[in-house]
């Protein structure tokens, strides 16, 4: 039996991914997430439940993506006397405080989601990129009549999914739109995220900007959106995404593009230069460098829209072949077997799945 908490006070990228992983694995495995901000769809169980099922004397997994919820596990199996079998999952891209450092030396593995996540960690640790729904993000030729659903005026589009926030880059971006929109009438940005309070006047002062250079009209903030399921759909109504964080963990925004044909623009953040190859799938600049990324927005709007189109094909198959979210599945569910072999556990049985 596994669980996944997620403890994070506010739906995030951690949030999006365990969104689009833990109902697969649930088909395969008896798994089960617990904590906030879990949508419907999320194979769910009361933790006080989980713990007191009556296999709670064999080894059970507990996977962490957060402090907090390594510091749960920490707690449950030291002072409460669970059996868990504790594992990490590291996505940042920095090095870690001394709190982060002190949980997972105590974990019994730790994976991270790319290579230079890997690299700060002072402890070994498999390598795991995160996957994509394929079959939930997917292309469509029909961009005009995918806006008119939204209520999107029917101009060829760029989307920047995720929140408002200077880490993510709107800033940067907001400054690249006011050098290089006037010069394309024929396109419009909508920024597609939730803005917290603490960062309004944030976004207020971007709206400012952009309404002094007369934009206000083509550069548009959606806010949060309430339902999760509605996301892929933004995604086809867009004829290129930009991922502009200055630092990211993984960054699955790019691969939910991809996946729905979508060429993409990011900073050399995250798992991004390693996902794109600049010029054939989509366009790589320097993070937090409002010049270079200028640059890269007159590329992708100078691009025909036949040749967004075949950025968009190749986009589509590199994620079918490379980064579909069956892959991240089959790795972490054998990976899952090879720890309960280790802790001399035999292989689950579906009798145990807990689900409320």
């Amino acid at each position: 039996m596994v669980m996944a908490p997620s403890l994070g006070l506010r739906f995030s990228g951690i949030n999006a991914t365990m969104e689009a992983l833990l109902p697969l694995m649930a088909q395969s495995i008896p798994i089960a997430c617990c904590g906030q901000n879990l949508s419907d769809q999320m194979p769910t169980a009361r933790l006080v439940r989980w713990l007191a099922h009556p296999n709670r004397h064999r080894w059970r997994l507990w996977h962490a993506r957060r402090n907090n919820d390594m510091l749960l596990g920490l707690v449950l199996r030291y002072l409460f006397r669970q059996k868990l079998i504790l594992v990490w999952t590291s996505a940042a891209q920095r090095h870690h405080t001394w709190l982060t450092r002190f949980c997972y030396h105590r974990m019994d593995a730790v994976l991270a989601t790319t290579e230079k996540a890997a690299s700060y960690l002072r402890c070994p640790a498999g390598v795991s990129h995160h996957g994509v729904n394929v079959d939930a993000y997917v292309p469509t030729d029909r961009k005009s009549e995918a806006r008119a659903k939204l209520g999107i005026a029917d101009r060829r589009t760029i989307g920047v999914f995720g929140r408002v926030r200077p880490q993510k880059g709107v800033g940067d971006f907001v400054e690249a739109v006011l050098a290089v929109l006037p010069r394309y009438p024929q396109w419009q940005v909508l920024f597609v995220g939730q803005v917290t309070p603490e960062f309004a006047a944030y976004q207020s002062d971007l709206i400012a900007k952009l309404t002094a250079a007369g934009l206000a009209d083509r550069v548009r903030f959606t806010g949060f959106l309430e339902d999760f399921a509605d996301l892929p759909h933004w995604y086809r109504a867009m004829d290129a995404v930009a991922c502009v964080s200055r630092n990211e963990g993984f960054g699955v925004t790019c691969l939910e593009a991809m996946a729905s044909g979508v060429p993409v623009l990011a900073t050399e953040a995250g798992a991004w230069p390693d996902i794109l190859e600049h010029g054939v799938d989509g366009w790589l600049v320097k993070p937090a460098d409002c010049a270079d990324l200028a640059t890269g927005l007159e590329h992708l709007c100078r691009a025909t829209p036949d040749e967004l189109q075949v950025m968009g094909r190749r986009a589509r198959k590199k994620v079918e072949d490379r980064f579909a979210i069956r892959h991240e599945s089959d790795r972490l569910i054998a990976f899952y077997h090879q720890l309960f072999e280790q802790f001399g556990e035999p292989r689950w049985a579906e009798s145990e799945v807990v689900s409320d």
